[in-house]
């Protein structure tokens, strides 16, 4: 893993946080988290959020970005990150995830994990504590709050033979509301080679192919939509708002329930082709 310190911003921004938010919406509305470009297509990051409007983690923070600097030219960073236990799997480096970082000044940042369903961004300042934010939890239709806390290394941290950071790297440890004794980090550094250094060790790991599209409700709250999950090349379970279309063997699937899953992809935006089964 390759990282370097994050440059301080040229320019403030009127009304960042407001700015910010509505790309993260559009970002929910008309993306989805998918491993299929990945693992059928062989697809980098950005060619997956760019050709399928869905990718992992780097995918969706690389369309904030890009969203941040074509609206407003805000410039912005992705980010290393660790996980909560829940969605830790054996074999995974201790870093296995990616966010974003807009600096708002030179002594504070905008935090945003669009994969973790943030709501709004965290704020990120050197001197004053930060302010707890909300995040969606999709699969149970629950608002949880994340509680963050500035934290820094006083020496030299090695996790691992791939990934280490410098004396003083500072970090943004979370943890949700009632489960104080479950952190994950976000190091404000930004990470080069983040397909090389992630994606290439999630995608060993989980190799099984699955996609979660999400809509926004009446109070823009993220809800899940579409989720397609597959095992072992050979069972696929098809779920809308949680009613089940369709779950068994892949080549058993009834052709009308197999267009009614390209019409839905279709509607939403999404390439039909995307999901190879």
């Amino acid at each position: 893993m390759k990282t370097r310190p994050i440059p301080k911003p040229v320019k403030r921004t009127p009304n960042l946080q407001h700015k910010i938010k509505d790309v993260l919406l559009d970002c929910f509305e008309h993306n989805a988290f998918s491993t299929f470009p990945y693992i059928v297509d062989g697809f980098t990051s950005k060619q997956a959020i760019n050709k399928t409007n869905s990718g992992n983690c780097i995918s969706l923070s690389m369309f904030i970005k890009e969203q941040l600097m074509k609206r407003y030219g805000v410039s912005s960073h992705l980010v290393p990150a660790t996980v909560p236990s829940y969605i830790y799997k054996e074999g995974y480096l201790d870093v296995c995830h990616v966010s974003l970082v807009i600096p708002a000044n030179a002594s504070s940042y905008y935090l945003i994990d669009p994969a973790f369903y943030f709501l709004e961004p965290v704020l990120i300042h050197m001197k004053q504590p930060s302010q707890p934010v909300r995040s969606m939890n999709i699969y149970d239709n629950k608002v949880d709050i994340v509680h963050p806390k500035l934290k820094s290394y006083d020496t030299r941290k090695i996790l691992n033979d791939y990934q280490s950071f410098p004396k003083d790297t500072k970090f943004c440890q979370c943890h949700y509301n009632d489960k104080s004794d479950d952190t994950w980090n976000y190091y404000l550094r930004e990470i080069v080679n983040p397909d090389q250094a992630i994606s290439k060790f999630f995608i060993t790991i989980r190799n099984e192919p699955f996609f979660v599209s999400t809509k926004l409700d009446e109070e823009n709250k993220c809800m899940k939509d579409l989720i397609i999950r597959t095992h072992r090349g050979e069972d696929v379970s098809i779920k809308l708002n949680d009613e089940t279309v369709y779950d068994g063997p892949v080549y058993s699937i009834p052709g009308d329930k197999k267009q009614m899953v390209e019409e839905l992809l279709h509607s939403r935006g999404f390439d039909p082709e995307l999901l190879t089964f």
